[in-house]
């Protein structure tokens, strides 16, 4: 809570530096109407996994072609032909970069669109910056549950923006050759999901132990697969998602 009329510090702050570049949207429970119906009203794992985080876009549509080798060939608004990636600033920004940034910064904007040493990898630019409360990152990764686009991967990467600001880049793998390759504006890139460094880098997410056989189940294990499996399946009027109704209580601490 805040006090002294102070509003909380906000976990995410999400900076527009490419004019073009499209504000991130929360991701939804329906990841963007592509759940089936059914997904959307009874499984709650998959509505909670589609809605952590943001989504991401690109500030315009891209096309890239991989010969399968070397070389990736590009294709963007306000061009007439294909060129071969090497980098590439944003249209524009360089001059505007130039324009705002303090006299030592000048000289220094990030690239828009980067070929890789490795084959069919390169680095695109959200046009966002990113900062997170302190001892928070975040995971970078390709929309969750969203049907996947053709012809390419996204690397995902966990990055700590608490302590590095910088550009927003996403790495991604092209796995389609010799065809045109189509990045979209508006269909999200990425989604971005906030975490606790604690929760990757420290100790206890090392330990682990393994159970080796049916054998070995304790009691207490066995009765709470009761309550979970076998008491729900006797029901003969057992009502449809019934763990989406209890885990959305738990949510709101009832």
């Amino acid at each position: 809570m805040a006090f002294d009329g102070q509003a909380a510090e906000p976990l995410i702050t999400f900076y527009r530096l490419i004019p073009d570049a499209v504000a991130p949207l929360k991701a939804d429970k329906s990841a963007g109407g592509s759940l089936p119906t059914r997904a959307f009203q009874f499984c709650e794992p998959v509505r909670l996994a589609s809605a952590f985080g943001w989504w991401v876009f690109l500030p315009m549509d891209l096309a890239f072609m991989w010969d399968g080798a070397s070389r990736i060939n590009w294709f963007r608004d306000g061009v007439t032909e294909w060129s071969e990636l090497t980098s590439a600033q944003y249209p524009g920004f360089s001059s505007l970069f130039d324009a705002t940034a303090p006299a030592e910064m000048k000289g220094y904007s990030p690239p828009f669109v980067t070929s890789q040493s490795d084959p069919g990898n390169l680095q695109i630019w959200t046009g966002l910056f990113v900062r997170t409360k302190p001892g928070w990152s975040l995971n970078v990764r390709g929309p969750v549950n969203t049907p996947p686009q053709s012809g390419y991967v996204v690397y995902e990467g966990l990055v700590d923006t608490d302590t590095w600001f910088g550009p927003l880049f996403v790495n991604l793998r092209l796995t389609l050759t010799n065809s045109p390759v189509l990045l979209k504006k508006h269909y999200p890139f990425v989604q971005v999901q906030p975490l606790l460094r604690e929760i990757y880098s420290g100790t206890d997410v090392t330990s682990s132990t393994f159970v080796e056989s049916i054998a070995r189940l304790s009691p207490d294990e066995w009765e709470t697969y009761n309550k979970t499996i076998v008491v729900p399946s006797r029901d003969p009027e057992r009502r449809r998602g019934e763990y989406a109704a209890a885990s959305r209580k738990r949510a709101h601490g009832v």
